[in-house]
């Protein structure tokens, strides 16, 4: 396997005794094909996880000895170029390019895990952050989601979508928001009565939550100002 570099179908890596995937250290290209690989369905149910299903290009779960990754020439993850497959993923499920979750000993290091989530729809469910040098925050899956009441302070990253719905102004939660630089997930903003909201350092969302849009906001009867300064487009 060390010296293949790309691979048409799907990439499945699961409940494995691999401690790191350096064999796959030259591949640099996945695309995905449904005919190819009936098998890449995540079935979530029993994980008590609302979504029933996703497809993944690269599955990587349930392999509890794994703790690096070891691919670092992987740049390009998609869906094969055919509008009909496309459109059945579309339908029949959300599609992720590369999935990694239940994988309790790996770690990302942060040039790593920056250069995956530039790749198609990377999702890193609950992974850590090797030899981190900013303060990410996650919750646990039971926790499911940020908002007003569990978001901690000083959170530069957050590992998941981030939800105000029915909130409050109040000092302290805008002195919370004030330092996130980044989101993996979405940002949802609903049914409040905030007045104005400002997230000065916000640079970047990566939309990991498939089922939501990057930034939704929407009933909020009484705002009147939002402010990105910082955000790329």
């Amino acid at each position: 396997m060390i010296n293949v570099k790309s691979i048409t179908g799907c990439l499945i890596i699961k409940g494995s005794g691999m401690t790191s995937l350096r064999a796959f250290s030259n591949l640099e290209v996945v695309k995905y094909d449904k005919d190819l690989c009936p098998g890449s369905f995540i079935n979530f149910e029993k994980y008590m996880v609302l979504i029933s299903a996703y497809i993944a290009a690269i599955l990587v779960s349930d392999n509890m000895l794994l703790r690096y990754l070891g691919m670092p020439k992987l740049r390009k993850v998609r869906k094969f170029n055919n509008n009909k497959i496309c459109l059945k993923i579309q339908i029949t499920a959300g599609f992720s390019g590369m999935r990694l979750i239940f994988n309790p000993s790996v770690c990302l290091f942060e040039e790593e895990n920056n250069r995956l989530l530039n790749t198609e729809k990377f999702v890193n469910f609950h992974v850590d952050i090797c030899d981190p040098t900013r303060t990410y925050c996650r919750l646990d899956i039971e926790q499911g989601i940020f908002n007003e009441a569990n978001l901690p302070t000083g959170c530069q990253v957050l590992e998941y979508v981030l939800l105000l719905n029915y909130t409050k102004p109040t000092e302290e939660l805008q002195y919370k928001l004030n330092s996130i630089e980044e989101i993996w997930g979405a940002l949802i903003i609903t049914n409040t009565d905030l007045t104005s909201i400002s997230f000065p350092k916000l640079n970047k969302i990566y939309n990991t939550a498939l089922q939501f849009p990057t930034i939704l906001v929407q009933n909020n009867t009484l705002l009147k100002s939002i402010s990105f300064p910082e955000m790329k487009v």
